[in-house]
């Protein structure tokens, strides 16, 4: 708390603060940045408010939703063996399964579209395998899960026959909202992104900034008196 408040006090107080150059001292005055800040915080706000305006956009216009189902089966007698259920995944994947699921379904997807969109993976290194599909549709999502378990239902004994049958443990439901998309998430780091580089500019703007403000500065940087003062009369000079 006691450092918490040294530090606020020397930005009031205008403590000096060194920054070296390649070939110069520059010299920044941390009560003047501070004042600075609070001058320009409209600027700040501003960016703040455009990060959460394009962070909305992008969710609402820019991103796709994606939709996630999944279902479950189970495969009896295949032995829990890892590197034949990693085989598994493979053949739920292969072109001779999608392009089946493709035909049952009546969907046009090409079976590499298809393979791009599931994932397979064994539940606890158990013999229950998971199959999840994520689509934009998210019917299809479900429909396409669902379809998938059932062809290789019927194919994977043409393949290992000690596989004696399977069966599917849980049907794919079809989701109600995107998996990839939140909202208030967004609009979060949205606005703190712009606020960052709303401070970013106001500390380039203040550090560029050769103006001169006030007499006091005047003295200070040229060691010369200030023998008079032309005020502002009706916001001309």
């Amino acid at each position: 708390m006691n450092a918490l408040f040294l530090i606020v006090l020397n930005f009031y107080l205008g403590y000096n603060y060194k920054v070296e150059g390649s070939d110069t001292m520059e010299e920044i005055n941390l009560g003047e940045l501070f004042h600075y800040y609070i001058s320009k915080m409209f600027i700040i706000i501003l960016f703040v408010f455009l990060g959460l305006g394009l962070s909305v956009f992008y969710s609402a216009i820019i991103q796709k939703p994606l939709y996630s189902s999944y279902t479950t089966i189970l495969l009896k007698d295949s032995g829990n063996n890892a590197m034949l259920l990693k085989t598994y995944g493979e053949l739920i994947k292969s072109k001779n399964i999608l392009n089946k699921v493709n035909s049952n379904l009546g969907l046009n997807y090409k079976a590499d579209d298809l393979k791009g969109m599931i994932n397979v993976e064994s539940l606890n290194s158990t013999e229950i395998i998971k199959i999840t599909v994520n689509n934009s549709n998210p019917e299809d999502a479900a429909k396409l899960a669902n379809e998938i378990a059932s062809v290789f239902n019927s194919e994977i004994g043409n393949y290992y026959s000690n596989v004696k049958s399977s069966m599917v443990v849980d049907k794919a439901e079809v989701s109600s909202s995107p998996f990839n998309v939140n909202l208030m998430k967004q609009i979060v780091i949205g606005a703190f992104i712009g606020g960052v580089i709303g401070v970013v500019f106001v500390f380039i703007k203040f550090y560029f900034d050769t103006t001169v403000k006030s007499s006091e500065e005047v003295e200070s940087k040229l060691n010369l008196p200030v023998i008079g003062i032309i005020p502002l009369v009706g916001g001309r000079k």
